[in-house]
């Protein structure tokens, strides 16, 4: 038997008498790849020449079934160039940590490394890692993208199933909403955090020296994360004055109540909205003298100049968090030199912040107006993570109307 190239399908073909049925030869096919059957005439009677048909048919076959192999460097590069261009640039992160991660794991050389085989092991890998349910099901989300789009590219290829694993519904966050008491705890702690940060002044060592604009951008930027509900990205992007950005809108105006305006790119639900702000984030933001209400809102910066990474705001307020030791969970940590895998603290972080503004706001608006607020795509989600989530406010709640409606806290029984 000829030795087959690896990728080339196996096609089947058997010749079929069919001369009294049809009066004619008949080549029957089969793709023991795929399953996929056909047949096609071989439009003679005699079985020499249906038999070199079928020999033709079936090299034919092999050929167009069989998919092209290019580098892995190349598909990555070209999905990247071609399809996530069109998409939002947290999009575009996710799936560059997500292919990393499977560079580093199965180390692929072409396309056809992208099988069923790879994403199991790559799934069990995470799972031995100890990554979360949730970034476990995201990574395999974007490699699924990649591979379904590369089954319209390149000829032949056919993606492989992708098992995600099941994140049980309400599973806890990897985080909690942080009280007003934290809050304070947290700007207090931002000169402590960016002490390790600051560079050396000639005579004074890196840890008692740091610039007082650094601290003031730190303490204006989780303030405004805290009133305003924003997701870090979206923060770092808010302007004052560029209409091709998202921006605020009739912050002065004297009929109008300021809004928030959000392009389609800039915003997760990728949709042009236009979104109230909440007053306690409106006075905030008119603290701002109107003379200095252009470029960005939030400026936050260390000693190198400005921070505009996503990446690298989220580790300093990580590190302000650990500085006040605010925990708001636990997560798995797996250290380097041992290799043994330990519980660790997690600290308050910007999305913290965030739920911060969900929960409050959350008792004292309807879960629709609660919604558009956090700029939810589906109210299924406010209700999963906010409005049904507090159980400890819904017992005060009761246990308050129980104590209303009682005498002496025991209840009035009327017969």
């Amino acid at each position: 038997m000829a030795e087959r190239r690896i990728g080339m399908p196996v096609i089947t073909v058997s010749v079929v008498d069919l001369r009294k049925a049809k009066g004619t030869y008949v080549v029957r096919w089969r793709n023991e790849t795929t399953g996929e059957k056909g047949q096609r005439t071989a439009r003679t009677t005699k079985r020499r020449d249906a038999e070199r048909f079928a020999v033709r048919l079936q090299s034919q076959l092999e050929h167009d079934e069989a998919p092209t192999v290019p580098p892995w460097r190349e598909v990555r590069e070209r999905y990247e160039r071609e399809r996530l261009i069109q998409c939002r640039k947290s999009h575009r992160d996710g799936w560059r940590t997500a292919a990393n991660a499977f560079e580093r794991i199965v180390k692929p050389k072409t396309l056809l490394d992208l099988n069923a085989d790879t994403v199991s092991r790559f799934g069990a890998r995470l799972a031995a890692e100890h990554k979360a349910l949730s970034s476990q099901k995201s990574y395999l989300i974007r490699l699924r993208a990649c591979a379904n789009w590369a089954k319209r590219i390149y000829r032949g290829y056919r993606p492989p199933e992708f098992h995600l694993p099941r994140v049980p519904k309400g599973e806890a966050a990897g985080g909690r909403a942080i009280t007003a008491e934290e809050f304070d705890r947290l700007v207090a702690a931002v000169p402590k955090a960016l002490r390790p940060r600051a560079k050396q002044v000639k005579g004074v060592p890196a840890r008692a020296w740091i610039p007082e604009g650094c601290v003031a951008s730190w303490k204006r930027l989780l303030e405004g994360l805290y009133l305003s509900g924003l997701r870090l990205g979206e923060s770092l992007d808010l302007w004052w004055d560029n209409p091709d950005e998202m921006h605020i809108a009739w912050l002065d105006h004297a009929r109008k109540k300021p809004m928030l305006r959000i392009r389609a790119e800039d915003e997760k639900g990728n949709r042009y909205r236009e979104l109230p702000i909440t007053p306690d984030f409106a006075e905030f933001l008119r603290k701002t003298p109107r003379s200095a209400r252009h470029g960005r809102v939030f400026q936050p910066s260390l000693d190198k100049g400005p921070v505009r990474s996503t990446i690298t705001a989220s580790a300093v307020i990580c590190a302000i968090g650990e500085a006040a030791d605010i925990k708001v969970g636990t997560r798995k940590k797996k250290q380097k030199e041992t290799g043994l895998v330990e519980t660790v603290p997690r600290f308050a972080s910007a999305q913290d912040l965030r739920r911060a503004f969900g929960v409050r706001w959350a008792a004292k608006v309807m879960p629709p107006d609660l919604m558009i607020l956090m700029r939810h795509e589906d109210i299924s989600t406010t209700m999963k993570f906010y409005v049904g989530r507090n159980a400890q406010r819904t017992a005060d709640e009761v246990w308050d109307a129980f104590a209303r409606t009682s005498d002496s806290g025991r209840e009035k029984v009327t017969y």
